[in-house]
């Protein structure tokens, strides 16, 4: 409870509260100090009632309490319950605390800043409130300057006083002494310095303006506080207003005419007390508020869009999208005409939107002139003239909108689908007609009409029903069917290239149950066996026409090599001499199945019912049409057919099997990618990435960060941005730091850039080194993440050593490791993916989210982050670096394109400056030298083959590198060597190696298992320096494909000389490889160094003696087969045992055939 202080003989009454009895029986006691004990007890005021009117004569501390009842004795007070009690302390008057309280500071004060020319009011605060007047008799105020003299200035009102400082930067004294009746006397005092008023803010205008218009400022706060719209203050009139340094006049505000803001430039507009800044230079957003800088410049167009793609013969609309104003006023701005510049010319007076429609494609300039005046930023476009591309298109069957097999024949009742692709129709209206060439006249058999989707390309379904086949005998000049079909746009104004040209080549639709085809494949049908591991998944398909919905059983045998001469594949046959004809062969397993809508059947092998050959099975497949019996009908003579000997497959068990990987022994199928990206689509265009076309990223780089960007949700320009950044420009997976260039300056320094550490810097640090490495600036404890996750043995050495594509990999396992953590499963976006790299527990948290509070280390480390001042530093504002980057990537896209699906070369570079292999069609191989290599290209080499007709066709260009020439390994170890000092130990999974241990002096030890054995293979360094490229994904003109090893680096002329082979022989070749990136290869003995290729057989002695020929004639010294009855019949080749079985080894190239020239 609070206690009441009073003065001595003060008069005061206090009151008890009484809800119920007699409140005349009320009586108080009064005690000496705070607390009721009865020791205490001055005096008793029986049966007083509610009220006790009393004073104290001397100073104390009492308390005054109220009890419902009559108390006269001690006695009667034992016991009793307070109803109320009341503390008092009686003391003399002084004055409270030390400090004199200014009255309404705001209008006077600034801190300790009395304002110049105006009353400062300060007021002495007493302990006993309201002072009486004989107090106040005793209460003095003195006023003294800096040097403690009194000043005979001020006046006081009762305990009030008030004084008006008239000097600038003057320190003034007021003081407030009281003196008690006691002669006791108390002080309070205020110390301040005089300061004339300055400008603290004024109002904002626009930071552009047009010419000749007006503009008004005012001053809205001192250092004395704000000052309303709509008052006036006593020192208004001292204010000044400097135009670019210039007195233009005086007061609270100010108006710039017109005619002052006629010329075009910038603007510095200043108020101020006493003396002016004069920063001109600055800007709006510093800390200086009592200023203003503008400009006043023309309105011009700033930008343009476009609402639609410009096509040949279709109006599209172009408007402003920005202009320097954000409202157009024709009287202040002028006229406007739009200029149309390219393969045609015009200018069009227009609003701000435009209709257009060209008449010639090619490439445009889209201008909008303002009052004469040009834009900023003119729109280019490419007016397309829309095409059909006819040569793609194909008949495919339905695969549910994601990709389908090619088809020439089909029959009835079956589903199918019309596919093409397109240049400049997407989001088109248009109709598909489908009609039969074989007919009398048109003969239109099925059409539709549907939106084209905006993608490439489009696949239309359909079946060939009854209605089909109706139309087509009605009309057609014999019953099978040859179907084409068109597209055409709904649009007629569209202009379309090959728009009325018959498409697909035509389907052969016939009445008669065929067998079309049978082979063996993986699970999807994407890949066609011939040769296959017994541990991987097999199955079996039959495409055939008017089979819907029959049944068939299919008997898996194991096929002797009695039967090398087939005939009448895939016909059909009386089933019982069809058994008849295989009858010792042993059936492995059986399956029944009925075809599909598309003509399809498809059934697993069951492999487990094989056994384990010494060497291989040959399976066959023998089918047997079901016939279901009607009721009444006579039983029908059971038919079969069995499948072509040229796609019976191989199956190899595992050990026997050395260098066959996932896919080995697999083609591909005639397939066709629906929607982009596949078979002669480049990916690459199709994204084209930010930055894609620095130097160091090569299109194998951006493949790989579109594929990761697919599997992890994000968009490609993301990443390519948080690398930009990451690698300070370099895009280098090695540890990154600030080096001299050859390039000196002025000053004989030499100029400094960011490059990445070579292999021999980086071999001169420890395992791991200090700093962040690689294309996302990998962390110790992102390290430390990554191999906890995946059981790695990963180091700051290893990542920098590391090629930036292998480095991809674990880019992609950083970031699904923190997606599954933080359970992410939406698109990651850009903000997300650059804290990843940053503070990677703040992914998925909202932009806004403070990383960094104001004042902790990481803050003060990063402070130029923090563009606001505000809330530390945010999500968002850490992202700024990648967005900024984001943007500046547009200009850096790559403008040439000739990877096909994905491949890694840039054809498009020229010969002269860049070493070019030239390969010719009669084996003959140039490498030409020029005279001036380009900086980008020392590191390159490309490929050019030379036909009979002398037609050049570039192949690809593809990054080499230097390595130590390695020994072939002559033995098998059964303990890891550890002759020299290990410098990285790894566990691998590069086909049947499992490990890999790289020494101080070079060499490489790697282990794994082959043939049913577990050792180890040394390769020895020398001091000889190789080069080694890697082979590609996919190149142009010639057809390879890798099955699924990493063993894909070679000799440079090794490549030579298997482009060449490959070129004349127009063969698709599948190939397992030749050695690894530092030139080891195991399990083999001989392939390091790249100095041998492996390609899969394919099964027929033509076509393998064919490529073998090829082989021989670009120098392949030796060519190495298996042992078994097939490869008897090969020529030019030499037995290679088992081991060779499966494929075909071709090495000693003859180095002396690379005539070399070297440009003068």
């Amino acid at each position: 409870m609070a206690i009441t202080i009073l003065r001595p003989n003060q008069e005061f009454t206090v009151k008890a509260n009484v809800t119920r009895g007699d409140t005349q029986l009320v009586s108080w006691i009064i005690f000496s100090g705070h607390n009721s004990e009865s020791m205490n007890i001055l005096a008793f005021y029986p049966k007083n009632g509610v009220e006790l009117h009393h004073n104290f004569p001397d100073e104390g501390k009492f308390r005054l309490a109220a009890y419902n009842k009559e108390i006269q004795t001690k006695e009667d007070f034992q016991g009793s319950a307070e109803l109320k009690h009341v503390d008092v302390e009686i003391k003399y008057n002084r004055l409270d605390g030390s400090k004199l309280s200014p009255k309404n500071p705001g209008n006077f004060l600034a801190g300790d800043d009395f304002r110049k020319d105006f009353p400062a009011v300060f007021e002495a605060k007493f302990l006993i409130n309201p002072p009486n007047q004989e107090e106040i008799s005793r209460l003095q105020f003195i006023l003294e300057d800096g040097s403690g003299n009194t000043l005979n200035e001020g006046s006081n009102v009762s305990n009030v006083f008030t004084f008006t400082p008239r000097n600038s930067n003057a320190k003034y004294t007021i003081k407030a002494i009281y003196t008690n009746e006691s002669g006791e006397a108390t002080q309070q005092t205020f110390s301040g310095t005089s300061k004339a008023i300055s400008v603290r803010d004024i109002t904002h205008g626009a930071e552009v303006v047009r010419p000749g218009e007006p503009m008004t400022f005012s001053v809205t706060k001192t250092q004395f506080g704000a000052i309303s719209s709509n008052s006036d203050f006593p020192e208004q009139g001292n204010i000044k207003w400097n135009l670019d340094k210039i007195l233009i006049g005086t007061g609270r505000s100010i108006t710039i005419s017109g005619n002052q803001l006629m010329q075009k430039r910038k603007y510095h507009i200043e108020a101020y007390a006493t003396s002016a800044v004069g920063n001109t230079k600055g800007s709006n957003t510093d800390n200086t508020k009592n200023d203003w800088h503008f400009e006043v410049k023309e309105n011009i167009v700033e930008s343009i869009k476009s609402n639609g793609k410009a096509k040949l013969g279709k109006s599209v609309e172009f408007e402003i999208e920005k202009m320097t104003f954000p409202n157009y006023d024709a009287a202040k701005d002028g006229s406007l005409v739009w200029e149309i510049t390219g393969s045609e010319n015009k200018n069009v007076s227009s609003g701000t939107k435009l209709i257009h429609q060209f008449s010639i494609a090619g490439d445009y300039t889209i201008d909008c002139v303002m009052g004469g005046r040009k834009s900023r930023n003119p729109l280019k476009i490419n007016v397309i003239q829309p095409k059909i591309i006819s040569d793609t298109a194909k008949w495919i069957d339905n695969d549910n909108g994601a990709s389908g097999n090619i088809i020439k024949e089909a029959g009835y009742g079956q589903e199918v689908c019309a596919y093409v692709k397109y240049v400049g129709l997407e989001k088109e209206e248009a109709v598909l007609e489908i009609y039969d060439d074989d007919s009398t006249g048109s003969n239109i058999v099925f059409s539709t009409t549907a939106t084209l989707p905006d993608t490439p390309g489009v696949y239309w379904p359909f079946k060939l029903d009854d209605t089909v086949k109706q139309k087509i005998e009605e009309k057609g000049l014999t019953k099978p069917g040859e179907l084409y079909f068109k597209i055409i746009p709904k649009d007629a104004s569209l202009k379309v290239e090959n728009g009325n040209q018959a498409l697909g080549k035509s389907l052969n639709v016939q009445s008669e149950p065929k067998i079309i085809n049978a082979y063996f494949c993986d699970a999807n049908d994407t890949q066609k066996f011939t040769i296959s591991p017994l541990s991987k998944a097999l199955y079996f398909k039959v495409y055939a026409a008017n089979m819907v919905d029959k049944k068939v059983e299919i008997n898996f045998a194991t096929e002797s090599d009695a039967y090398w001469t087939w005939d009448e594949e895939l016909l059909f046959h009386k089933w019982k001499d069809i058994q008849d004809k295989f009858k010792n062969e042993k059936i492995r397993d059986t399956k029944t199945a009925t075809f599909n809508n598309k003509g399809e059947v498809l059934v697993p092998v069951d492999l487990s019912k094989l056994g384990t050959p010494k060497n291989y099975i040959l399976l066959n497949a023998m089918i047997k049409v079901i016939e279901e019996k009607k009721e009444g009908e006579i039983q029908k003579e059971e038919q079969g057919f069995y499948m072509a000997h040229g796609n019976l497959v191989r199956l190899f068990p595992d050990a026997t099997l050395p260098t066959i990987s996932e896919n080995n022994g697999a083609v591909k199928v005639g397939r066709e990618q629906l929607n982009g990206g596949e078979n002669g689509t480049c990916i690459c265009k199709e994204t084209n990435l930010i930055w894609g076309g620095h130097p160091n990223v090569t299109c194998e780089f951006r493949k790989k960060v579109i594929d990761i960007s697919k599997r992890q949700n994000f968009d490609p320009n993301d990443l390519m941005a948080v690398m930009k950044v990451e690698t300070s420009g370099t895009f280098s997976s090695s540890k990154i730091e600030l080096k001299d260039t050859k390039e000196k300056r002025k000053d004989g320094t030499f100029k400094r850039e960011y490059r990445g550490l070579t292999k021999d810097e980086i071999m001169k640090l420890d395992e791991n080194f200090s700093g962040a490495v690689g294309l996302i600036q990998f962390t110790p404890t992102a390290i430390s993440s990554l191999n906890e996750k995946y059981s790695l043995s990963l180091t700051k050495r290893k990542l920098a050593l590391m090629p930036q594509l292998d480095q991809l990999d674990y880019v992609e396992k950083y970031i699904e490791l923190w997606k599954k953590t933080k359970n992410i499963t939406s698109k990651i976006s850009l903000s997300d993916l650059y804290v990843l790299v940053f503070a990677p527990n703040y992914f998925g948290t909202p932009d806004n989210t403070t990383l960094y509070k104001e004042g902790s280390d990481y803050y003060n480390a990063n402070a130029s982050v923090d563009t606001d001042g505000k809330n530390g530093i945010t999500k968002n504002e850490i992202a700024a670096r990648a967005i900024l980057a984001k943007s500046e990537g547009d200009a850096y896209k790559t403008s040439k394109f000739s990877c096909g699906n994905g491949n890694s070369s840039n054809n498009n570079i020229d010969s002269k400056e860049v070493v070019t292999f030239h390969i010719y069609f009669d084996g003959k191989i140039e490498k030409r030298i020029p005279k001036s290599i380009k900086e980008a290209y020392k590191q390159k080499y490309k490929y050019v083959f030379h036909d009979k007709e002398k037609k050049e066709h570039d192949i690809c260009v593809v990054d080499w590198h230097t390595t130590s020439r390695k020994l072939p390994s002559r033995s098998k170890l059964y303990k890891k060597p550890t002759h020299s000092k290990i410098l990285s130990d790894d566990n691998i999974s590069e086909g049947q190696t499992r490990r890999r241990v790289m020494y101080e002096n070079g060499d490489i030890a790697e282990y794994g298992s082959n043939n049913g054995d577990t050792f180890w293979r040394l390769y020895s360094a020398t001091n000889e320096k190789i080069e080694l490229i890697k082979m590609p994904d996919t190149v142009n003109y010639v057809k390879y494909s890798f099955s699924g090893t990493k063993r894909i680096y070679t000799g440079p002329n090794y490549f030579a000389g298997f482009i060449g082979a490959l070129a004349i022989t127009e063969l698709s070749v599948t190939t397992t490889g030749s050695c690894f990136r530092e030139g080891s290869c195991f399990p083999s003995q001989f392939h390091v160094n790249g100095e041998s290729i492996d390609t899969i057989y394919f099964g027929k002695l033509e076509t393998d003696q064919k490529f073998i020929d090829a082989m021989k004639s670009f120098h392949f010294g030796e060519r190495k087969v298996g042992n078994d009855a097939y490869f008897t019949k090969l020529k030019n080749v030499s037995d290679g045992g088992d081991l060779h079985d499966s494929h075909l080894h071709c090495g000693e190239f003859d180095n002396s055939k690379i005539i070399e020239i070297k440009e003068k």
